[in-house]
């Protein structure tokens, strides 16, 4: 006489059975639909418009052959999108919504320019429908190197940068929001400068991050001060020293 288990593993079965027609019959339903609309929405860097253009989706006599993979596969090989999900309505309608890659720097070399994701991937850059709140990273050594889609921390100069970067990040928001540019001047004393000050701090070479710390203080006394209108440098080159350079009409030179 059957057990009690055995009629529930046959429900089972059968349920699961149910479960992989419905899914057929599904996609069947979805292969077969003929696609007379595209709604795209998630672009920031590039406007939707941008994007459907990129794909070749911008077009409504281009639709005929298009499916939702077709669709998928175009939109991720743009540089600046990392996920498009696309949803096909029995309507014809194709809706999709795009992730872009977080952009963190930008990357200043002496021929090129490059966007810099969370992911250290070098992007090229185009023309950019939102302003993008980032710091300048100039003048890496080996720059010859980099290429679009690179890994930029197998550059040293440029890991460097990324290290200063990361430290601001633990210094505070404001400090963070505040580097403006790090130019790493092709492997010599790294400067970097900051948004609201006109003169540039000179951190050098080695203990970038303790530098930047022993700064932050610095900054912190000093910024909104009638103090700040009169300093020409700030120098961190020397070993647990603050050097500050006067313009010419106050003379002198400060050791903190």
């Amino acid at each position: 006489m059957p057990k009690a288990n055995d009629y529930l593993g046959i429900i089972i079965f059968l349920l699961l059975l149910a479960f992989v027609l419905y899914l057929a019959i599904v996609l069947q339903v979805r292969q077969n639909i003929t696609i007379n609309k595209i709604d795209l929405s998630g672009g920031v860097y590039l406007s939707n418009e941008d994007y459907l253009s990129f794909a070749r989706l911008d077009t409504v006599n281009d639709f005929s052959n298009l499916n939702a993979a077709i669709i998928k596969d175009r939109l991720e090989k743009h540089p600046y999108i990392r996920k498009a999900n696309v949803k096909l309505w029995n309507d014809g309608k194709a809706e999709i919504n795009v992730y872009e890659k977080k952009i963190t720097a930008f990357l200043n070399c002496s021929e090129k320019q490059y966007l810099i994701s969370d992911r250290y991937e070098a992007l090229p850059l185009l023309s950019l429908s939102k302003e993008i709140n980032c710091p300048v990273i100039s003048n890496p050594a080996n720059q010859e190197k980099i290429k679009n889609f690179g890994y930029m921390l197998k550059n040293d100069d440029v890991k460097t940068a990324f290290k200063i970067i990361e430290t601001t990040k633990l210094l505070g928001k404001e400090m963070q929001k505040s580097v403006s540019e790090i130019d790493l001047r092709k492997g010599k004393d790294i400067v970097v400068r900051m948004v609201g000050i006109d003169y540039p701090v000179v951190l050098g070479r080695n203990n970038e991050i303790r530098k930047m710390a022993y700064f932050s203080k610095f900054w912190n006394h000093l910024k909104g001060k009638e103090l700040n209108k009169a300093v020409d440098y700030i120098d961190l080159r020397f070993d647990k020293h603050l050097y500050i350079g006067f313009l010419d009409d106050i003379n002198g030179e400060t050791g903190i």
